[in-house]
């Protein structure tokens, strides 16, 4: 993910004319620091985001399951958001979009796959023949995987069990139930054997298996 930031920060730099440039390091940070879907992330409000307290509020008619949600950040992503906040592409007061269009409303979501395929390609992930939006295989999407199998993985190494964890964490993603984590958690197992071991052992029992 280092790597991944890096290459985000520097479209900043050889962009310096883009607004989707500047904006995308804040959204890649925000998607992967607190499990919002992309749908979620592109439309907030400032309106929405309690910098004092570190809170993030998801109102339900911006949510998959019509839950209406209080998402805390660490205390690194506040500090990075005020920094956002304070940057030229708002005004003092601005209570708009955190990622909008020239023309002030919420950007589509396509530029911001296009970025993330380019930084897939640069890093050798993706080839750049498959960098088309919506082509098959890791995409924007798979940072809300990642920080749900990394949350379930520093819950472990912090001694708290999986029935403990995962109650928390559906509320937390705006699942509607457990089932929602349970797949969510399986995604991609080969690439995380640790975490898919921790999950079998709690659920082989729980979860019947499709057929």
């Amino acid at each position: 993910m280092t790597q991944m930031f890096e290459l985000a920060d520097d479209f900043v730099i050889t962009n310096p004319n883009s607004r989707v440039a500047a904006e995308f390091p804040m959204l890649l940070r925000i998607l992967y620091g607190c499990g919002l879907r992309l749908g979620e992330a592109i439309s907030l409000t400032w309106n929405e985001m309690d910098l004092d307290n570190g809170v993030i509020t998801i109102k339900a008619n911006k949510a998959k399951n019509q839950k209406e949600r209080l998402v805390p950040m660490s205390d690194e992503l506040t500090r990075i958001l005020k920094l956002y906040r304070n940057t030229s592409l708002f005004e003092k007061q601005d209570k708009s979009f955190l990622f909008r269009s020239e023309k002030g409303d919420a950007r589509t979501d396509g530029a911001y796959w296009s970025t993330f395929n380019k930084i897939l390609c640069e890093l050798g992930i993706k080839n750049p023949q498959t960098q088309k939006y919506g082509s098959r295989g890791p995409c924007i999407h798979s940072l809300r995987h990642t920080f749900t199998l990394h949350s379930l993985l520093k819950a472990e190494s912090e001694g708290r069990g999986f029935m403990e964890t995962v109650p928390f964490l559906s509320t937390y993603l705006g699942h509607a139930g457990l089932m929602q984590t349970d797949i969510y958690l399986k995604a991609r197992h080969e690439l995380y054997t640790q975490a898919h071991k921790i999950i079998e052992d709690y659920t082989g029992d729980i979860f019947p298996e499709e057929v």
